[in-house]
């Protein structure tokens, strides 16, 4: 039996056509079919995938209006339960009254474009900003005010209004929030007046406009089945009836959904997911264009495609050259998988060196001074890299923050790194000038590092009981500091280390006030780009003066970087990012 099984074996070998024809049939159309089968699946899997994105951004979406919103209600009812406004409405003192109303509009947030106090007519006592013509008037939705004064026994005496337009800015569109002012010695039963907060749709789609970089739209409608705002053209289609739309008509009927329908704006089919705002009474609608699962089934199942037909034809022509020598092949496969194993295991080997060289240097952890928050953020372009920071804990109480980069990245910037930060952690405790440190270093890697390798490096030394911070600059990309009075760049000459023996290293320095806020960073975040456009120093500048500080600066900077160069984001170089906030 098996000297049978040898003879047919050497049949079959015999002849290259022989082997090609039988792997042709019993792998080669297998592959084929069962790949077009498989195709009706994979298009239901990356449907499934788009309608369950689609459902999380609605959540998010909802989520953030709902939050908002709160915020402001809770800004109202704050301010009625701190004030004498009660009274002043009751009594008719319309001169406290406009005192309290400008001093509340200016402590709220920017989302209220007017805020109203109204008596218990429901007429405006005064508004910020002033229109003496509507004093005296009824103002704000109808239904909304009939209402508010039939819910004058609620305790929270709050309601939410449909899309109207308002009196106080040229009929435009607008909705509101309004909270009754409650006092069981009113002449009249417990209402005496509200507070009424008119808002201005366009800044309702600032709050979920973020989130149109995993949507092609988000829209909210009204109970009437109004659209308030489209997040995507704020200015665009408002008071349009959308009532008729099977989306926006289920909705309003309670029923959430989720799948595939027109765009009611004429922009073709889309995946839709619709939410409910409970407490407001509105709905947010997100939609997704179909558009982009179709160019992911086609990229998707044409890459099948290609991969099986080229799949059956190496199939084939490996066949083909089996059948030819066989054991020629082998040994010669066998013999090149040893020697790349051979040559991947060192190259792992010499990685994993290297890491954990990089792991053993780089700081546990970031522990800042009390009143402080000092964040970090390492991310290298290859398994390891040439940025560094370092916190350095200085016998005097102080605290000196390094952050570098050397040049390259890989094993070698690694070992350049090591040397870099083991020999400024030597030197960083003799001596309490960063200038006089940065010299020291750049003395001896002259000696030691090759010719054109050097690393830019920027030291400071920080005074945590009076805030000052000195500094001296190897080199390193300016760092950012925002004040009460701006964001201004910390600069210092000095050459980067390791290039010219005796350089000397000009020291700067500043004191920096509660609240205050320093950005180092490495030249990986101002050069990443896309098609060619970076991100730059100006826009970093700009985010450092408008974003918040510490780790959420970070979180922001990083999502931005994401948002410009695309989701698949391959580094070109090292990330390295370190914060400095004072706070008490």
């Amino acid at each position: 039996m098996k000297a049978r099984r040898v003879l047919n074996l050497e049949w079959l070998f015999a002849r290259p056509w022989r082997v090609v024809a039988a792997v042709a049939l019993l792998v080669g159309l297998p592959v084929l079919v069962i790949g077009d089968l498989s195709a009706n699946s994979t298009r239901q899997q990356l449907r499934d995938e788009q309608l369950n994105e689609t459902t999380a951004v609605a959540a998010r979406a909802a989520d953030a209006v709902s939050r908002r919103a709160e915020s402001i209600l809770e800004q109202l009812s704050l301010s009625i339960s701190i004030s004498d406004i009660r009274s002043a409405l009751e009594v008719g003192d319309t001169a406290r009254v406009e005192d309290l109303v400008r001093t509340f509009h200016r402590r709220m947030t920017g989302d209220i474009a007017r805020l109203f106090a109204l008596d218990r007519s429901l007429d405006v006592v005064t508004l910020d900003p002033l229109d003496v013509a509507l004093v005296g008037k009824r103002v704000g939705q109808h239904d909304l005010l009939t209402a508010l004064r039939r819910a004058n026994l609620r305790a929270d005496g709050a309601l939410y209004s449909d899309l109207y337009r308002s009196d106080a800015v040229g009929n435009a569109p607008t909705v509101s929030i309004a909270v009754a002012i409650l006092s069981p010695r009113g002449r009249e039963g417990p209402f005496s007046g509200a507070l009424l907060a008119e808002l201005d749709p366009g800044r309702l789609a600032a709050w979920v406009a973020p989130l149109l970089v995993s949507a092609d739209e988000i829209y909210l409608v009204d109970r009437a089945g109004k659209l308030i705002v489209r997040a995507s053209a704020p200015a665009a289609d408002r008071e349009r009836d959308l009532a008729s739309d099977p989306v926006v008509s289920a909705a309003l009927a309670h029923r959430t959904m989720s799948g595939e329908a027109e765009d009611p704006f004429g922009r073709g089919r889309h995946f839709v997911s619709s939410v409910e705002l409970d407490s407001l009474g509105w709905h947010v609608v997100v939609e997704r264009s179909t558009v982009v699962l179709a160019r992911k089934v086609d990229d998707v199942l044409g890459q099948l495609f290609w991969s099986r037909l080229v799949l059956v034809l190496v199939l084939l022509a490996t066949s083909y050259v089996v059948a030819a020598a066989l054991r020629e092949v082998r040994r010669l496969e066998h013999r090149e998988q040893v020697l790349m194993q051979r040559a991947l295991d060192r190259m792992n080997e010499q990685l994993r060196i290297a890491r954990d060289i990089q792991t053993a240097l780089l700081p546990k952890e970031v522990q800042a001074p009390p009143g402080w928050d000092i964040g970090a953020y390492y991310r290298p372009a290859a398994d390891v890299g040439g940025d560094f920071y370092d916190i350095i804990y200085l016998p005097d109480g102080r605290q000196g923050l390094v952050v570098g980069d050397v040049t390259g990245h890989g094993i070698g910037a690694a070992l350049l790194m090591a040397a870099a930060m083991s020999t400024l952690r030597g030197e960083a405790p003799l001596s309490a000038s960063p200038g006089e440190v940065l010299a020291r270093v750049n003395d001896k890697l002259c000696a030691e590092i090759p010719p054109g390798n050097f690393v830019t490096c920027l030291y400071a030394v920080l005074d945590p009981s009076s805030g000052t911070l000195q500094f001296a600059n190897a080199g390193h990309p300016v760092p950012y500091v925002r004040t009460s009075g701006g964001v201004v760049e910390a600069k210092a000459r000095g050459m980067p280390l390791g290039l010219v023996s005796g350089s000397v290293y000009e020291e700067r320095e500043f004191t920096m006030g509660l609240g205050d806020h320093c950005l180092f960073y490495t030249d990986g975040v101002t050069e990443a780009r896309q098609d060619g456009e970076m991100f730059g120093g100006p826009r970093l500048k700009q985010l450092v003066a408008e974003g918040p500080c510490g780790r959420e600066f970070i979180e922001l900077l990083m999502r931005r970087l994401e948002q410009m160069t695309g989701p698949v984001w391959e580094l070109d170089d090292d990330i390295t990012l370190l914060t400095l906030e004072r706070q008490g």
